[in-house]
C-alpha cells in the first residue's frame, strides 16, 4: 500500500497524526516542551499544505486544542486589535463565516489566555494585561451563530469568564461540553442576585452533561455561598447542579467559610473528585454527631488547602475507603508546633485506604518570626505515618516556608528504602537555603541512593533534599551496579561534603551507571534558585551527566 493510499484512509491518517498531537499548553510546561510542541504544530501545518489527502486529518489534530480565543478571532478578516481591545471594522461576509466554521468545528479544547501585547515578544504572553473583546464583536458573532454555539463540538473550556461586561462569552458554551471551569468576576458577585442567577440559568442545559466543573471566584466564598443558599436561589441551584454525570468539582475562591449545605450539595452529586480551599471555618459540620457522609462511598480524589485543623475535620467527615488520591496544603504552618502537625497527619493517614496510590503534602507559611524550637523539622518524620501504606506509588512532600529546616538524613533514606515497593514518584522539596547537616544528622550517602534505586526499579521521578558527595564517601566505580533503571528525572537540592571538580565528575559517573535513561532536556533545577554554590554543584553534575549520556546514546546510534 502506497503512502497516498494510507492517507486516503482517514482513520489511518488520524492514527498517524495523533503522534504529533500538540496537547494542551500549561503555565508549568518547560521551555523544551513548548519548543517540541511548537515543532509538532509546524509539522501538522506543513502536512496539511503539501498533501491534499493529509489536509483533513492534519487540520483536525492541529486545531483540536486552541491556546486562546484570540487565535480564533484572528481567522476573521474584520478583526482589528487595538491597544486594549479587539473590535470588528465591519460585518462578516458569508464566505468569511463559512471559512471560520471550517476551523471552529474542529476545536475540542479552548483555553482562554491573555494574548501577547507585542507580536514580537513571546514573553508578553504572560503580561497579565487582558485585551477586552468589544460587545459589538459578540453581537456580530451571535447573529451568525443563529442560536448555536460558536464552537459546536467543544468538549473542554477553561475558563469561562462570568462577568457583567462579558455576557457574550456565553457564546463559547456548547451542549457537547464535558469539562469546564468558571471564573466568577467580583463585580458580578457584588451585584444583585439576579445577575449571577441569570448567568447560571444560561448554563443549565450544559450542566446536565458535565463530568468536571471548576469554579474560581475572584472574591470571598461567603458572597458566593450567600447567593447559593438564598431562598430564591436554593431550589434553582439544586436544579442546576443536579448533575448526574458530574464526577469532578473544584471550588477555589479566596475562601472564608464552607457551609454545611454546600457540603450536602457536594454529597448529592456523588462526586469522585473534589478540590476545596478552607481557610476559616466549616459551619455546622460535626463529625461526631453527623451521620457518615455519602462522599465516603464515592470520593476517589480529594485536594484540600487551608487551615490544617479544618482540613483534618473535613477529612474525618468525608473520606472513606474508596479514596485513592489525597493532596493537602497546610497554610500558616509555622504557627503550629511540629508535634501537633505529626498528630494531625496520623489522624489523616488513619482515614486513608490501604489501597491509596497518591499522597502529596505542602507545608506553606509566610511568617518570619518563628520560635527556635519550631525551626528544625525532620522531613521523614512527616512521611513516617505513610510507611505502612504499601500501595503508594506517588509521594510528594514540599516544605515551602521560611526559617524552618527540612532535614532529610541518612536514617530517613534507610527508612524509606523499605517502603512503597511500587514507587513511581518521590519528591521531597526543601526550600531552606542552608540546612544544618552535621555528624548527628548526616545527609544520605551515594551508597544509600544505590540501595534505594535497587529497591525501587519502577521509579521515574526522584527529588531529594540532599546527598553527601564527599570524596571519601563515594564508592569506586567498579563497585557501582550498572542498572537499566527507568528513572527519567533526578533532582538534588543540596550537595554536601564540599565536592570539587574531580569529585563532581565522579558523582556524575556513578549516577550515570545507576540511571542511564535520564531525561536531561528538562529544566536544570525545578526548585527555587539563589542557594549559592550548592545549586551550582548540582548544575555541574547535570552538565557532566548530559555529556556522558549524550555521548553514549550517540555512540549507540552510530
Amino acid at each position: 500500500m502506497s503512502a497516498t493510499q494510507v492517507f486516503r484512509c482517514e482513520e489511518l491518517a488520524t492514527e498517524i497524526f495523533n503522534y504529533l498531537a500538540p496537547g494542551p499548553l500549561r503555565n508549568t510546561d518547560t521551555i523544551q516542551y513548548r519548543l517540541r510542541r511548537r515543532e509538532r504544530q509546524k509539522a501538522l501545518a506543513r502536512a496539511a499544505r503539501i498533501c491534499h489527502a493529509c489536509t483533513t486529518p492534519a487540520l483536525n489534530i492541529l486545531w483540536r486544542v486552541v491556546d486562546n480565543i484570540y487565535i480564533l478571532l484572528s481567522l476573521l478578516p474584520p478583526t482589528t486589535r487595538g491597544r486594549k481591545s479587539y473590535i470588528f471594522d465591519r460585518d462578516l461576509t458569508p464566505s468569511e463565516w463559512e471559512r471560520f466554521q471550517q476551523y471552529a468545528t474542529r476545536v475540542r479544547e479552548l483555553h482562554w489566555r491573555t494574548p501577547p501585547i507585542s507580536q514580537e515578544s513571546v514573553q508578553d504572553c504572560d503580561s497579565g494585561i487582558d485585551l477586552e473583546i468589544c460587545p459589538s464583536v459578540w453581537m456580530i458573532l451571535a447573529k451568525w451563530c443563529q442560536g448555536k454555539g460558536l464552537l459546536p463540538r467543544l468538549t473542554y473550556l477553561a475558563p469561562l469568564h462570568l462577568s457583567s461586561n462579558r455576557p457574550g462569552s456565553l457564546l463559547l458554551v456548547s451542549p457537547t461540553l464535558r469539562h469546564m471551569s468558571i471564573s466568577i468576576d467580583q463585580t458580578v458577585l457584588g451585584e444583585e442576585d439576579l445577575a449571577l442567577s441569570s448567568l447560571f440559568s444560561c448554563l443549565s442545559s450544559v450542566f446536565a452533561s458535565l463530568e468536571s466543573l471548576a469554579i474560581d471566584a475572584d472574591s470571598d466564598l461567603e458572597l458566593v455561598d450567600n447567593w447559593l443558599m438564598t431562598a430564591d436561589c436554593e431550589t434553582r441551584l439544586l436544579n442546576l447542579l443536579d448533575i448526574r454525570a458530574l464526577q469532578r468539582l473544584e471550588f477555589q475562591p479566596s475562601s472564608d467559610t464552607i457551609s454545611k449545605k454546600f457540603v450536602r450539595m457536594c454529597e448529592d452529586m456523588r462526586l469522585r473528585s473534589l478540590t476545596l480551599a478552607i481557610d476559616n471555618s466549616i459551619s455546622g459540620l460535626s463529625t461526631a454527631n453527623d451521620p457518615p457522609s455519602p462522599l465516603r462511598a464515592t470520593l476517589r480524589e480529594l485536594r484540600l488547602s487551608g487551615d490544617p485543623h479544618l482540613l483534618v475535620k473535613f477529612i474525618e467527615y468525608a473520606v472513606g475507603p474508596t479514596l485513592e488520591v489525597l493532596g493537602l496544603q497546610f497554610d500558616d504552618i509555622e504557627l503550629i508546633p511540629m508535634h501537633e502537625v505529626r498528630v494531625m497527619l496520623e489522624r489523616i493517614v488513619a482515614r486513608i485506604s490501604p489501597h491509596a496510590t497518591r499522597f502529596s503534602l505542602t507545608l506553606d507559611g509566610i511568617h518570619d518570626e518563628i520560635p527556635q524550637e519550631m525551626q528544625e523539622v525532620l522531613a521523614a518524620e512527616l512521611l513516617r505515618p505513610l510507611l505502612p501504606k504499601s500501595c503508594l506509588t506517588h509521594v510528594v512532600l514540599h516544605l515551602k516556608y521560611k526559617r524552618k529546616y527540612g532535614l532529610f538524613t541518612q536514617q530517613d533514606m534507610t527508612d524509606l528504602t523499605d517502603a512503597w515497593p511500587n514507587l513511581v514518584e518521590l519528591r521531597i522539596y526543601d526550600t531552606h537555603p542552608q540546612p544544618p547537616y552535621n555528624d548527628d544528622w548526616p545527609a544520605p550517602s551515594v551508597a544509600d541512593l544505590m540501595r534505594f534505586a535497587q529497591r525501587h526499579p519502577r521509579l521515574e521521578h526522584l527529588v531529594l533534599p540532599s546527598l553527601d558527595a564527599a570524596a571519601d564517601s563515594l564508592p569506586a566505580l567498579h563497585e557501582v551496579p550498572q542498572l537499566s533503571h527507568r528513572l527519567e528525572i533526578l533532582r538534588i537540592h543540596t550537595i554536601t561534603g564540599y565536592p570539587y571538580y574531580r569529585t563532581t565528575f565522579a558523582l556524575a559517573q556513578i549516577l550515570d551507571r545507576l540511571f542511564p535513561n535520564l531525561d536531561l532536556c528538562r529544566p536544570q533545577f525545578e526548585g527555587p534558585r539563589g542557594f549559592g554554590n550548592k545549586v551550582d554543584v548540582w548544575d555541574d553534575v547535570e552538565r557532566a551527566l548530559l555529556a556522558l549520556q549524550t555521548g553514549r546514546r550517540g555512540g549507540c546510534v552510530v
